[in-house]
């Protein structure tokens, strides 16, 4: 028997917790969006994102392409950067 290659841990409120409403809040405002239009624009990558499909970058790209908002790189970039923040 081989051994296992990969393991995925479900540690949300478990171990880990995420205030999803805060960092929702900081990248709607970091994007010049209001929440409807991020959530709108989310919903479009989210299963590509969560599946790997698109990188954080390439999401960010989309959702703001999709709400008719300026896309460089430097805003892509610094919204990724905020991954895992809600300042």
């Amino acid at each position: 028997m081989s051994s296992p290659r990969a393991c995925l841990i479900d540690v949300y409120d478990t171990i880990l917790t995420c205030d999803f409403n805060a960092h929702q809040e900081a990248m709607t405002l970091a994007a010049g969006l209001g929440p409807a239009d991020w959530n709108d624009g989310f919903a479009l990558v989210e299963l590509a994102l969560n599946e790997g499909r698109l990188s954080l970058a390439q999401s960010i790209e989309q959702i703001l392409a999709a709400r008719g908002r300026p896309v460089s790189p430097q805003v892509v970039s610094d919204l990724a950067s905020r991954r895992g923040t809600s300042t």
